[in-house]
């Protein structure tokens, strides 16, 4: 029974370790957090395959609080910090854009 198992677990080494990467299309993600928060957010980026991401923070009146474009680095994960301690407590919003869809979360400042 051990050999089956050992044998198995061979085979499908095998079989992963010979897909090519563009066989299969991972999803990106793209995941802001903590959406209630006292100084920083963190963004995280997941599987994204631009080269850059604009990042606008807007208040409840829509004026841009914060603006940045930012160099993404690592295709398969990266984070990327905030500092927004200078906000007032508030209800914000922002908006990530890449070059084919716009991603947009709530965030509080306490």
């Amino acid at each position: 029974m051990m050999i089956k198992y050992l044998i198995y677990i061979t085979f499908l080494f095998a079989m992963m370790s010979s897909c090519r990467k563009d066989q299969y299309d991972l999803k990106s993600n793209i995941v802001v957090h903590p959406t209630t928060f006292e100084t920083s957010i963190d963004v995280d980026l997941i599987n994204l395959k631009n080269d850059s991401i604009n990042v606008s923070i807007s208040n409840k009146y829509g004026q841009d609080v914060y603006l940045q474009k930012h160099l993404i680095t690592n295709h398969h994960f990266e984070q990327i910090k905030i500092d927004l301690n200078s906000l007032l407590p508030d209800v914000y919003f922002c908006f990530i854009s890449t070059n084919d869809t716009t991603y947009n979360q709530k965030i509080i400042k306490k």
